[in-house]
């Protein structure tokens, strides 16, 4: 964003006595940033990487004359999300927000089917002044984490359409700064099959360590865009069990199971050696059930 993406020329002042300042409620006290330079050369919002759709204010101060403002509508901010669309694809973005340089930042993505992972990529679409500073990792809604990658890259080069996947021919792991930007397929510094067998479903996090460097680093700061989820999957289970028990009564065996969740299921099948003994219904979510058969 800028004053050429927006269609504005902050102009016809003494650039060495002037500044502006970029403000989402035009009669605020704070704003969001301030420069000096002229709008039409420079990105007019600076090291504000990543701004909310919205209605923007700028204000401009000129030596001996009265602030004047420029108005503006950002309505789709950021790249479009999901980046390339595939199968079996969550995305949280665009825009999902800025990240704290020097220390960690978490992004959540909410997964609403019950896939049984075989295989999960993982794409994100970052911006940072410095991709050095930055690791990344991801964690899934069973809290096992996966390092994704650990302070590679160089200044300003991004993470830009990045795609984690153990199968790609490249490391993501960087000995210098040449070898980034990082756009197309990477293997992950830790293996994704970590999450194989797991159920999809539920609340995942990016997490982003974002250090602070020792140095005096211009343009420093980052955001995220997008980042996605994409599955392989062996099934979409309809009930995911709890608890499932079996004990000895004096009429016989005595089943007891528990269930977490159920869509769509009607009954339950009892089976002995290949032989069916009897259904049981579905009772709704979550519940116990017991069966007893001789």
């Amino acid at each position: 964003m800028g004053g050429r993406a927006w269609g504005h020329c902050i102009s016809g002042f003494n650039t060495s006595d002037a500044k502006y300042r970029l403000y989402t409620d035009c009669d605020a006290e704070t704003y969001l940033v301030e420069g000096t330079n002229e709008g039409c050369d420079v990105d007019a919002t600076d090291t504000l990487h990543c701004v909310p759709a919205g209605t923007y204010f700028i204000k401009v101060f000129n030596s001996n004359e009265n602030p004047y403002i420029l108005k503006t509508t950002c309505i789709e901010p950021g790249t479009a999300c999901p980046i390339v669309v595939v199968e079996n694809q969550h995305c949280a973005g665009p825009c999902e927000g800025s990240l704290y340089n020097g220390g960690i930042t978490e992004y959540q993505l909410y997964v609403p089917l019950r896939y049984i992972i075989t295989d999960i990529n993982v794409r994100v679409n970052i911006l940072h002044g410095r991709d050095q500073d930055l690791t990344i990792w991801l964690r899934s809604p069973y809290n096992t984490q996966v390092e994704l990658s650990s302070r590679n890259g160089g200044d300003g080069m991004n993470y830009t359409n990045t795609v984690f996947d153990d199968e790609a021919s490249s490391s993501i792991i960087c000995t210098n700064t040449s070898c980034a930007p990082f756009t197309g397929t990477y293997r992950p510094e830790q293996s994704l099959s970590n999450f194989d067998g797991q159920n999809a479903q539920g609340v995942w996090t990016l997490r982003i360590n974002d250090i602070n460097s020792l140095q005096a680093w211009t343009n420093d700061t980052g955001s995220v865009y997008c980042w996605c989820l994409e599955f392989d999957y062996d099934t979409i289970l309809a009930v995911q069990l709890n608890s499932f028990d079996l004990s000895s009564v004096d009429n016989g065996i005595k089943l007891q199971w528990e269930t977490a969740y159920e869509s769509g299921n009607s009954y339950f099948e009892i089976q002995r050696d290949g032989v069916l003994l009897t259904e049981v219904a579905s009772r709704g979510n979550p519940q116990t059930v017991t069966a007893t058969n001789t």
